[in-house]
């Protein structure tokens, strides 16, 4: 009886096995490269079957069978040795993610598809049903990766100095600048790098954003306070499908806490963000959270409930940790190569989109153009002057807060009485839109107008009737109530289209 070893058995097993449905093409460079890497394998003991898949311009993509009782991790634990044993190819990467084969794609240069402009001119972009979508980058195959911000619903990016964070930012901010050109989506910026000056500037001036850049710490914890005060109001008024979705793009976002001496004080703006990161989903709010090198004490409290990650080249294992919750960051090479986790898919090597300065301002003000505001009630922090206000919390609180920047029943009483004297009738639902206020809040002013004589209810849920037609048909009580709190009568008169 004839012996054989299990080598002789692997060659056996290598010589006869068919190849995979769908696998297999007949190229000389790619079959010989895959022999190499056979022979490789081998010498460490590790038996593989290397059959080529695809072969692009700038990489070849096999699949690689295993051999007798070579498993997996065999091949992935020695996937480095072979590559430098290669020497030529700088490129050499194994996609474990299929449990049913292993996916090696090789080049001699690191892979270079990043254009944004591409994936944004691409016909699956533009016919996307995603509600916020995000061009990420492309994978080893070259093929486009385009998310739904709306889905993750927050997002947190990290990376090392020239990694390419802040492009990963701005190919954020241009996908969403791209896509939605009707203030369906707005966007508040905090870039808390402290340079001296800010790469978002660019974007100032555009009309889907909610302020201009903010550069301040103090700055930025007033502009979260009065976010999370419209996330309360958005959840107390429920009907959110007239409302825009709002991105949060806080850069170094752990400095938003720099400065802060009172406990209390820190407690309420931790309590904002936290509050933000656990139910702004459920007010079309969303924060991304980009950091440089995270310190594991400083973000494990806001980053709990993010379950979408970007990690780009990590300085160290630790901060691989940190963001992924795993190692493995720190192994990227190249500008823009990133690892990219989410619920349905985790460890998802991509290289970043880009897109130059230049190009930034081409598109920009070709957007700026074609702008069409139809969303009435975009999320805009007037009050914020960057220049000028600084936040003092000392003795202040959020309560204090919605008194200054939050309008009160009865500066909405004034505009809701201002607003409905030109028209026919109003209803319920009408001054909560107009408003942004919830339910009970909206009766209280009808009453109140009721009240003044000003409007009568309809039957059957009809709305309420405006009565007066002209300045003279406006009730003594009304006309009062607007002249004791500064409405002049060539205001009231103007709304009717009347003269002095």
């Amino acid at each position: 009886m004839i012996n054989f070893s299990e080598q002789s058995l692997a060659q056996l097993h290598h010589q006869y096995l068919p190849a995979p449905m769908g696998a297999g093409i007949n190229n000389k460079v790619a079959i010989s490269l895959g022999k190499q890497i056979e022979k490789h394998y081998k010498a460490l003991n590790v038996y593989v079957r290397v059959i080529p898949s695809e072969v692009k311009e700038d990489r070849y993509i096999f699949i690689l069978d295993t051999l007798n009782r070579t498993k997996d991790t065999d091949v992935s634990k020695n996937v480095t040795t072979v590559q430098r044993r290669m020497k030529k190819y700088e490129y050499f990467r194994l996609d474990l993610r299929d449990m049913k084969s292993i996916k090696l794609i090789v080049a001699e240069r690191p892979l270079t598809d990043n254009s944004l402009i591409e994936i944004l001119e691409h016909q699956d972009f533009a016919k996307s049903k995603l509600k916020i979508p995000y061009a990420i980058g492309f994978d080893d195959n070259g093929n486009m990766c385009i998310e739904d911000i709306a889905e993750f619903p927050h997002l947190l990016l990290g990376g090392a100095s020239n990694s390419g964070k802040s492009t990963a930012i701005m190919s954020l901010l241009m996908s969403i600048a791209f896509k939605h050109r009707t203030g369906n989506v707005n966007v508040l910026i905090l870039d808390l790098l402290g340079k001296e000056r800010s790469d978002f500037d660019v974007f100032n001036g555009q009309q889907f954003l909610s302020a201009p850049i903010i550069t301040e710490p103090d700055i930025g914890r007033k502009a979260i306070l009065l976010l999370y005060e419209e996330k309360i109001r958005r959840l107390k008024n429920r009907n959110l499908s007239y409302m825009p979705h709002i991105i949060c793009v806080i850069d170094e976002f752990p400095r938003l806490y720099s400065g802060i001496t009172n406990k209390e004080d820190m407690d309420k703006v931790k309590s904002a963000m936290n509050e933000l990161l656990s139910s702004g989903r459920h007010a079309n709010i969303h924060l991304v959270l980009a950091v440089q090198n995270p310190v594991r004490e400083d973000v494990k409290g806001s980053i709990a409930n993010i379950t979408a990650r970007i990690a780009l080249k990590c300085a160290h294992y630790q901060i691989s940790k940190t963001i992924l919750g795993r190692a493995g960051a720190e192994k990227l090479v190249g500008r823009g190569q990133m690892i990219f986790d989410f619920i349905s898919e985790r460890d998802k090597i991509l290289q970043g989109s880009y897109i130059s300065h230049k190009e930034i301002k081409v598109l920009l003000a070709e957007i700026e153009r074609t702008f069409d505001q139809q969303n009435k009630y975009p999320f805009k922090l007037n009050n914020l002057d960057t220049a000028s206000i600084s936040m003092e919390l000392n003795n202040k609180d959020c309560e204090s807060f919605q008194r200054k920047y939050v309008k009160t029943d009865k500066i909405i009483l004034l505009e809701a009485i201002m607003w409905s004297l030109p028209q026919e009738k109003i209803s319920n639902s009408r001054i909560q839109r107009e408003y942004q206020i919830g339910n009970n809040r909206a009766i209280r002013v009808l009453d109140q107008m009721k009240g003044m004589g000003l409007i009568y209810e309809l039957n059957g849920n009809l709305g309420w009737k405006v009565i007066p037609k002209c300045f003279e048909n406006i009730p003594a009580k009304a006309l009062n109530y607007l002249k004791e709190n500064g409405v002049s009568e060539s205001k009231i008169r103007a709304v009717f289209g009347e003269n002095m």
